[in-house]
């Protein structure tokens, strides 16, 4: 098992077709209309989300899962607090 912490950076910028997650994430809770808890599952699930996406094309490890889902999750949060 070998996790690098760059994955996370390569899975919030190019999560779908180009389009960044923290744009889908920011569109969603908007179109959703979620605050709060609800937010933040929503994030959670996005990132686990476009984890699995990338680790189905690269091969999968849970440990790997584990780890670049909370590094994505984090960077997610990151973007979200300084942006406000």
């Amino acid at each position: 098992m070998n996790c690098d912490p760059g994955v996370a950076e390569v899975i919030l910028g190019f999560a779908v077709g180009g389009i960044g997650l923290r744009v889908i994430i920011a569109q969603l809770k908007t179109a959703l209309k979620v605050t709060g808890f609800l937010a933040l599952l929503l994030t959670l699930v996005c990132c686990a989300a476009a984890v699995v996406i990338y680790m189905a094309i690269t091969g999968w490890a849970w440990m790997c899962f584990l780890f670049y889902t909370c590094l994505v999750f984090a960077g997610t949060q990151v973007a979200y607090r300084i942006s406000k």
